[in-house]
């Protein structure tokens, strides 16, 4: 163990000069020396002065090498400090002084405060068939990959080892008996505070962007549609029982029937392709999706702009008060693109267009299945 003599002279009782000596030990966190530390609190001890002039200590510290001095004084050879911010680098050294005089600073040693404890916890999803949470996270400013913690059906995930100001993401599906998606959490960023213990709750929610899928084109069968399904020509197969209507405010107009370009959706009734859209006098119009079973489900819109007006436009999820859940902004889909949301619960699609009438030529329905971020 490495520690240096400093001395400061005072006067003895006979009146001669004597020196004394403060050797400063370390910052006490072995076995038996720590009482108390946690990630905001050290406890620092230090050989004491063999003397009995000594009046007490002073220990100075600080996270800029001192150039922040805070003082905490005692009569005894070690101290607790409190209030220190986690994840930290503290500089500390110590001092003794007597009535007239204080010695000259002992070594400068260096303590790095242990990084906070954070514990993300969400609210319980409400299917009677869960099966576990998958909860993933990641650090934004790295490069490293998405880490995935398994709780099993408990509400909250614990993290160890990340430090203040670091940004945190972090990701949770809910799954059932049939792995399956049975509860939708909003993503959550954190900004790591240096603080003891750090908490954060994620919410359920109601709808989400799940993906876009550009590579399909009007090759929608067999990923899209399992559940049922509705294209502008060929008219609504939605399961029965749930009171779905494909398209609300709209009428259906046609491009091109048959179409043998690969952009227009195949047809179900026909052995080509039709190249068609719902069109509104509006700007926008409705696709009601009123479920009840309590499951989350994939709805997937195809926007195709066939003639390539290159008019954006916007998709949203609404809840029965017609507030927005969540959207998704299209500028260029003359390719055809269709955009996935996650959804529990009745609520409805609204797309709307820049001024003029939107454009989707099929919408499709599936049970969401677990996909990592």
């Amino acid at each position: 163990m490495s520690w240096a003599n400093r001395c400061f002279a005072c006067a003895g009782a006979n009146g001669f000069v004597r020196r004394a000596v403060v050797r400063m030990l370390c910052v006490a966190f072995g076995s038996g020396l720590v009482t108390a530390v946690t990630a905001s609190s050290v406890r620092v001890a230090w050989y004491p002065v063999p003397d009995t002039n000594i009046l007490g200590y002073n220990l100075y510290y600080g996270r800029s090498n001192l150039n922040e001095r805070l003082v905490a004084t005692t009569t005894e050879s070690t101290i607790a400090l409190t209030n220190l911010g986690a994840g930290s680098i503290y500089y500390f050294y110590a001092t003794a002084f007597n009535e007239g005089a204080e010695s000259d600073p002992s070594n400068l040693i260096t303590y790095t405060t242990p990084p906070p404890v954070i514990t993300i916890s969400w609210d319980a999803a409400q299917a009677s068939n869960l099966a576990a949470y998958h909860f993933y996270y990641r650090n934004v400013n790295s490069t490293n990959p998405w880490q995935r913690i398994d709780t099993g059906i408990q509400t909250n995930a614990v993290l160890t080892g990340f430090w203040p100001n670091q940004s945190l993401q972090f990701y949770l599906e809910a799954v059932n008996t049939q792995q399956q998606l049975c509860e939708l959490y909003e993503d959550k960023f954190l900004t790591v505070p240096a603080l003891d213990i750090v908490t954060s709750q994620m919410h359920s929610i109601k709808a989400r962007v799940a993906f876009v899928d550009s590579s399909h084109a009007g090759d929608w069968q067999p990923t899209f549609g399992a559940d049922g399904f509705s294209l502008a020509a060929d008219g609504n197969r939605w399961p029965s029982g749930w009171g779905l209507t494909a398209v609300a405010d709209a009428a259906v107009s046609i491009w091109q029937n048959p179409s043998f370009n690969t952009l227009a959706l195949k047809s179900t009734i026909q052995p080509w392709r039709v190249a068609a859209t719902w069109l509104s006098t509006q700007n926008s119009y409705h696709i009601n999706l009123p479920f009840t079973d309590g499951q989350v489900h994939q709805v997937a819109v195809y926007c195709l702009d066939f003639q390539n007006r290159g008019i954006p436009q916007l998709l949203e999820v609404l809840d029965t008060n017609n507030q927005q859940v969540t959207k998704y902004s299209l500028t260029n889909f003359a390719n055809g693109i269709y955009v996935a949301f996650d959804v529990k619960g009745s609520t409805s699609l609204r797309l709307t267009g820049t001024g003029t009438s939107p454009l989707a030529s099929g919408v499709f329905l599936d049970h969401a299945t677990p996909s990592a971020p």
